[in-house]
């Protein structure tokens, strides 16, 4: 047998043991569309569209690291005297 809950309410269903495997293989191979892997600083699964961690705000991806090179240089340059 097989339950399935969901938000307009729950159904079981008896199925056979190839349904079972055959549902169990599906789910594995299944993989999330929106799911943009981990974050790096916090190890949250939350990261938008943009690779932006909702829960910690490390920037993923070619522009975070654009703006973390950019962040480093004027943090650089301000330890210079460059920037104020």
């Amino acid at each position: 047998m097989l339950a399935v809950r969901t938000a307009l309410g729950d159904q079981v269903f008896t199925v056979g043991d190839h349904v079972v495997r055959a549902l169990c293989k599906a789910l594995d191979a299944y993989r999330d569309p929106d799911d943009r892997g981990e974050c790096i600083g916090c190890g949250g699964r939350r990261l938008d569209e943009n690779l932006h961690c909702v829960d910690c705000g490390q920037l993923h991806g070619i522009l975070g690291q654009v703006i973390a090179h950019h962040v480093r240089r004027a943090a650089a340059a301000a330890g210079e005297g460059g920037i104020g």
